[in-house]
């Protein structure tokens, strides 16, 4: 699993469309919101699906940044255990 803490910039004009496409993404939470940013976090099983659900969001019109700023990734701890 992992867990991925993200920074959304965006123009202010969208905010609405996005904030309304983020809450359709299966696996994402909005914690905070500024009138051009937003700070979510999204889970997903491995680093293939965060790198889709990454783009996905990229893609999303009036997004200009999508930066991740915290993963953690379980995968290898499930390993050792």
């Amino acid at each position: 699993m992992q867990i991925s803490g993200i920074a959304i910039q965006f123009k202010p004009d969208f905010s609405d469309t996005i904030r309304a496409t983020l809450q359709q993404i299966e696996h994402l939470e909005i914690h905070a919101e500024e009138p051009s940013k937003m700070v979510i976090t999204v889970e997903e099983r491995n680093s293939g699906e965060m790198t889709d659900a990454i783009a996905q969001i990229e893609e999303i019109e009036g997004v200009l940044l999508v930066n991740p700023v915290y993963i953690y990734d379980d995968t290898e701890l499930k390993e050792v255990i």
